[in-house]
Parts: structure tokens; C-alpha cells; sequence
């Protein structure tokens, strides 16, 4: 539907199983689509809530048990991420953007995360799956023309590496591997 064409390397760094905090930079609109399409687990995602108010997408996200982030309601936020520890806990993979927006496409490098990302992972005693997207385009200016998107899903990084570590240092690990 989309007309996506999608590169992926790296799948030998998805664990399996396990819990796990997937952690992507963000190019487009669709890069959550691009993701979930080629990811070899299970795994749900943080939209926005405004999102949800697109009548087919809010259906399709909805039967993925999405956690909406509602901006203007940090309690409602809080509640839907309690939510996701537990199920991040059973081992259904969670996927944040971090940067908490789309940067612009031609932008190689990451400036800012939300260190508060990395409080999930904190809590779930989750491995942190840090991916990098490289995207053609923004689908909403190019479709029905091909948009090619490249994916590389990098090593993960054990709990154990990173449970003694602050949210920020955490942030500033991550972000140092997806500007790699």
C-alpha cells in the first residue's frame, strides 16, 4: 500500500526472546510500519495519540496494543507506559522513537533524545535493540512513487551493561551508536 521498497542488515542482532527495547531514529511517517513489517518477533509501538484519530490506522494500531504518548496528558502517558513494562516484561518487544519526532530526512545525525525513553528499559530490566533508519523520502510527498528505506538493526546492549547507568548516560550511549 505504501510502495516501500526495504533494506534491512542485521537481523542476526534481533534477540529472540527476551525482553527487549527497540530504539530507532526517525525519518518518516511510516518507519514504524517499515519496522514491524521486517521484525522477527513480536513487537508493538509508542505513537502519538493524534495518531489514533485517523479512522483505518487507529483500527490497524489498536490490534497491535500500541501504548499512545498523549503530550498534552503526562498522566494518561504514564499510565499507558505502566502498561508497557509489563508488557515489555513478557517479552513482546516495544518500539520507541526517541527522538520523539520526525527529524528532517536529509539530517545524518541525531542532536536530541528523550532520556526518559530509557526509564522503560530501566524498569524492564529490557536489553536495548538500538536501529537506524535511512529513508528516501517522506512517503506522504513522493506516494504513489517508490520510497526505499534502509534498516540496519545494530548489536544490542545487555541490561547488565547499562542498569547501574542514569536515563541521560543511557540516551547519550544510544544516540553515540545510531550517529555511527
Amino acid at each position: 500500500i505504501l510502495n516501500q521498497k526495504i533494506q534491512v542488515s542485521g537481523l542476526e542482532n534481533v534477540p529472540l526472546t527476551g525482553p527487549l527495547l527497540v530504539v530507532s531514529n526517525h525519518k518518516s511517517y511510516t518507519d514504524g510500519f517499515s519496522i514491524m513489517q521486517t521484525f522477527p518477533r513480536p513487537i508493538t509501538l509508542t505513537p502519538k495519540i493524534s495518531v489514533l484519530k485517523i479512522p483505518f490506522l487507529r483500527l490497524w494500531l489498536r490490534a497491535y496494543d500500541v501504548f499512545p504518548i498523549d503530550r498534552k496528558n503526562a498522566r494518561n502517558t504514564y499510565r499507558a507506559l505502566e502498561r508497557a513494562v509489563t508488557t515489555i516484561q513478557n517479552e513482546h518487544a516495544m518500539l520507541i522513537f526517541p527522538e520523539g519526532t520526525i527529524r528532517y530526512k536529509h539530517e545524518e545525525t541525531i542532536t536530541n533524545i528523550k532520556s526518559g525513553t530509557f526509564k522503560l528499559a530501566l524498569q524492564a530490566r529490557a536489553d536495548i535493540l538500538p536501529v537506524k533508519i535511512n529513508a528516501q523520502g517522506f512517503v506522504q510527498k513522493r506516494w504513489p512513487r517508490l520510497t526505499k528505506h534502509t534498516i540496519t538493526f545494530l548489536p544490542s546492549i545487555a541490561y547488565s551493561d547499562f542498569e547501574n547507568l542514569s536515563t541521560q548516560d543511557i540516551a547519550a550511549q544510544v544516540m553515540q551508536l545510531l550517529n555511527q
